[in-house]
């Protein structure tokens, strides 16, 4: 792996992904999901997305620094931390293992989250769409008309939450791969160094 690939490729990924995010806005996409979503979800889902990017960003990046230290030939932070290689135990490649991966599974649970989100807020804009329709409105024609502006409310609700969450689910899967792809090269990296390979 070349010096500070995964940062690299970290800024493309993120460059394009926010690159279609400005086009979205400009488009006028994200004001009309804002004001579609009376429930506020898409605000909390964003609000996910960004923690979940800046924790995985900042993983990317301390991994690569990591992952240049060892190809440099110097000692890493993680084995002059845990000292997990003063001994010889059988056990080090699965307590390394644990360690580095453990590192990325709170990124995994944030992109799991966002999709979730996405869901709950599908459901949430049904039971708003289904909640205006009763069988006293629809014999009246001022109750329909309500009835019908409900219904787009509440559909508004479930598309663009359920949309949100899975964009910007997939998005950060994506920079989760990366991340995974780092950690793997680390594993197998101090191993290889360490001569457990």
């Amino acid at each position: 792996m070349r010096s500070h690939q995964l940062t690299y490729s970290l800024a493309v990924i993120n460059i394009v992904g926010f690159a279609l995010l400005g086009m979205a806005a400009m488009q006028g996409w994200i004001e009309r999901a804002i004001e579609a979503d009376v429930t506020g979800l898409v605000y909390v889902i964003f609000g996910v997305f960004v923690i979940g990017f800046v924790i995985c960003a900042s993983r990317v990046v301390a991994l690569d620094n990591e992952l240049c230290r060892l190809h440099q030939g110097r000692t890493t932070r993680l084995e002059a931390k845990s000292g997990i290689f003063d001994s010889r135990s059988e056990h080090l490649p699965e307590a390394l293992k644990a360690r580095l991966w453990n590192n990325i599974a709170v990124v995994r649970q944030f992109a799991s989250s966002l999709v979730m989100l996405g869901l709950i807020g599908t459901v949430v804009g049904f039971i708003m769409a289904l909640s205006g329709v009763g069988p006293k409105t629809v014999g009246d024609v001022a109750g329909v008309q309500a009835m019908v502006a409900q219904l787009v409310s509440g559909m508004s609700v479930a598309l663009y939450t359920t949309l949100c969450g899975a964009v910007l689910g997939l998005w950060l899967t994506v920079n989760n791969r990366l991340l995974a792809i780092g950690t793997a090269t680390l594993y197998s990296d101090i191993l290889a160094r360490h001569g457990r390979l």
